[in-house]
């Protein structure tokens, strides 16, 4: 395993070592610059790490790098899926020295994140401006964390809040799909690259329920159900999974 966090590596080699895998080694390194050698490596597994990286499309091309023609990537992201084509939300938080107000308009197509922050002071108007906005939100249904709003009606309170701010930022965030992720890899050097569905999730569970149970002869038979199992689900069209040829 690679992890740019020293202190990552040294909890992943100290698990390793209780469990006493000794086929399994933990380097610290940079996913833009791995230290493997050119077409040295035969299965890769991105398991939420893609999206960590400052470069994701250098990472992408490091890895078409160090794996042999027709060997095999597989890529687990977030996915970016809403529950509507559009969705704006709102949060009202009090910090220690200031009162916060972010509005967040995301949509599917594209898919696209665009986040506005004010700071307001913590003190006079701005209080009552801050106060009634929360008590506006309330009855509003919730969606990560964050109020969901009609739409339009975050804005009003945007622009009465706004004279209050002694501070503002705006941020636009590119977000994930399996379709752009796809591109991505066939641009960074890959021969195919497709979604597939992923069985780990069921499989974990059961898998779990059989060592609880203390039944260890039928560990060696669930291993066989279980990875002939993700050797057809692989093979199936999904968006759990992203499945590369190099």
């Amino acid at each position: 395993g690679i992890d740019p966090s020293p202190r990552r590596v040294a909890v992943s080699r100290a698990n390793a070592a209780r469990a006493r895998a000794t086929n399994a080694q933990f380097v610290a390194g940079d996913g833009a610059a791995l230290p493997v050698r050119d077409a040295s490596i035969d299965l890769a597994v991105a398991s939420h790490a893609l999206e960590e990286c400052a470069d994701p499309e250098a990472a992408m091309r490091e890895l078409a790098r160090v794996l042999r023609p027709g060997r095999v990537l597989r890529v687990q992201s977030q996915v970016w899926a809403l529950p509507a084509e559009e969705l704006e939300t709102m949060t009202l938080t009090e910090g220690v020295d200031c009162l916060l107000f972010t509005y967040a308009r995301r949509t599917q197509e594209p898919a696209r994140e665009r986040r506005y922050v004010l700071a307001l002071p913590n003190e006079g108007d701005a209080v009552d401006a801050h106060r009634d906005a929360l008590v506006a939100s309330a009855t509003a249904p919730r969606a990560w964390g964050e109020t969901q709003v009609e739409e339009g009606a975050a804005i009003a309170i945007l622009e009465r809040l706004a004279p209050h701010a002694f501070a503002s930022s705006f941020v636009e965030l590119r977000r994930w799909t399996p379709a752009w992720l796809a591109d991505a890899l066939l641009e960074a050097g890959f021969s195919e690259a497709r979604t597939t569905a992923h069985p780990g999730d069921a499989a974990r569970l059961a898998g779990r329920g059989v060592l609880r149970a203390g039944e260890a002869a039928a560990v060696a038979a669930f291993e066989s159900v279980t990875g002939d199992l993700g050797r057809r689900v692989s093979r199936e069209d999904g968006r759990a999974i992203l499945t590369a040829i190099r």
